[in-house]
């Protein structure tokens, strides 16, 4: 039975809002306002959480939540476009304010409610809201307020529940205690998900769909999603998995010789396709992000399918999780952020995706379950186009990627040097535009050089990392030693508003 229905109004975050739902041990269903309605018909959830949007309820075209949820006759928690949906319901006034609008780190004074029970007075939230409530409807009583201007950041009217920001994210510091106290203390859910299901559920969910004897090729890059997908299902498939690794030039230093190793680890039977040339030549004076990536996923489809051909393989399998189906616009109503190659990849070939529902933590403790080495299950994102939407505002070419290359290495081996270990992901950037320096009392002009680390445990969220000042001044020492850069920024923006990469 499930116990918890999640209306999907359009958010980056609504398959978020369902895994800390599922980190809390209990089941959720994620659907759109309009199965929603159907579902209620023959459902009885013990609670309804309304995800966020894109949109904004002054819109004529707003998503609207089914009225059936109001005769489930279960508490409603409404999470930022959920909650401002609830108060216009209800009479109340959303506004559009410069002043009042909230993205990332805020901080939230909580009142006397028991959704905030055990919670402390004051927490830092994550908020990413355009919109604010300007007022509350008569029935509805602020039980939080955040901002300068103290606006509402939580309210409640007898079952229903609203917060302005996001508990489902790890950066909210009471967020999962929060949602712990509305799901058992408010809604009464019961313990009903456990950890260890998911291996044999992807293991028999694998072998129904695809069947015993179909043979199978893997993309593998030795990060911690392909890595734990191959471990899952060695056993099931056996020699009749292989693993294709698709060198593009896009890769850093070394990497290659690290897939080699992940998958050698595994047990993974392991092909590199050479296709540099290839992709190269197609993004040639090629500038815009999207069509960067657009060609990356041509590319690599074209390279996945010759081994498609030459194994026999009729299915392909993918790491992809769901952070990259969210960005890409595949899921529910939310927004494209940018195009992941994985979701759109094409070709003759038949596509499945087993780890399309989790996030990156929950490929981490599967990782950890499996037994891999830490620095398999611990290791840093890199995004499949590599390092060429890390060459930014300029045509990608052999030259630039092995000045990135050279910086990202340098930036690398700094901050190891230092152990600064609660770096979640570190980009290094060529901007593609030359900047006037001073080398040996010459006039030089050379590339701007951006170093962007975050701090964050789902990658759907993120905070901006501050480096020690010592480490900066070592690392503008090095890489403006490099003859073709003349400057080093420093980007600390967190997501939102920022994206994690540039590109």
């Amino acid at each position: 039975m499930i116990q918890v229905l999640i209306v999907d109004l359009g958010s980056q975050y609504t398959s978020l809002i369902a895994r800390a739902v599922r980190e809390q041990g209990v089941r959720a269903e994620i659907l759109p306002p309009q199965q929603a309605g159907s579902w209620l018909e023959n459902h009885k959830p013990k609670a309804i959480i309304l995800s966020g949007s894109y949109a904004s309820v002054r819109q004529t075209d707003a998503p609207e939540p089914p009225q059936e949820i109001f005769e489930a006759g279960c508490p409603i928690l409404g999470i930022c476009y959920g909650a401002q949906w609830l108060v216009k319901s209800f009479g109340g006034d959303v506004i559009s304010s410069a002043e009042k609008k909230e993205y990332g780190r805020t901080e939230a004074a909580f009142g006397e409610d028991v959704i905030f029970q055990d919670c402390p007075g004051k927490s830092v939230v994550w908020a990413s809201h355009g919109d604010s409530i300007g007022k509350l409807p008569s029935v509805f009583s602020a039980i939080a307020r955040s901002g300068e201007n103290s606006q509402a950041a939580a309210f409640r009217a007898g079952s229903f529940w609203g917060v302005m920001f996001h508990p489902e994210v790890s950066h909210t510091s009471s967020g999962s205690l929060i949602l712990r106290n509305f799901l058992f203390h408010i809604s009464g859910c019961l313990k009903d998900w456990m950890p260890d299901d998911i291996i044999g559920g992807i293991q028999k969910a694998a072998l129904d769909t695809i069947g015993k004897d179909a043979r199978i090729i893997i993309g593998y890059s030795g990060g911690v999603d392909s890595s734990v997908l191959a471990k899952i299902l060695l056993p099931v498939f056996r020699d009749r998995l292989m693993g294709i690794c698709v060198n593009a030039g896009n890769l850093r230093e070394g990497e290659i010789d690290d897939i080699k190793v992940s998958a050698e680890i595994i047990g993974l039977n392991l092909k590199i396709i050479d296709a540099q040339a290839s992709l190269l030549s197609a993004l040639a004076d090629i500038i815009d992000a999207e069509e960067k990536r657009k060609i990356f996923s041509l590319v690599y489809g074209q390279s996945l399918q010759k081994a498609v051909d030459d194994f026999g393989a009729a299915w392909l399998l993918q790491g992809t999780i769901n952070p990259d189906v969210i960005e890409t616009g595949h899921s529910g109503g939310a927004a494209k952020i940018k195009t992941h190659h994985n979701p759109v990849l094409e070709g003759k070939f038949r596509r499945y995706d087993p780890l399309k529902s989790y996030f990156k933590d929950d490929v981490r403790d599967l990782a950890r379950a499996l037994g891999l080495p830490k620095y398999i299950a611990n290791k840093e994102p890199f995004p499949g186009p590599g390092l060429i939407i890390r060459v930014v505002g300029c045509p990608v070419t052999a030259e630039k990627l092995a000045i990135v290359r050279w910086a990202d290495r340098q930036v690398r081996m700094i901050a190891q040097k230092h152990n600064l270990t609660n770096i979640s992901q570190l980009a290094v950037i060529l901007l593609g535009v030359r900047t006037v320096g001073v080398k040996g009392d010459e006039r030089v002009y050379g590339f701007p050089v951006v170093v962007r680390a975050v701090e964050t445990v789902n990658f759907m969220t993120a905070a901006g990392y501050r480096w020690p000042v010592n480490v900066c001044e070592e690392i503008e020492s090095a890489l403006t030693r490099h003859p073709d850069i003349v400057r080093v920024v420093w980007d600390s923006t967190p997501k939102p508003p920022a994206t994690i990469e540039w590109e």
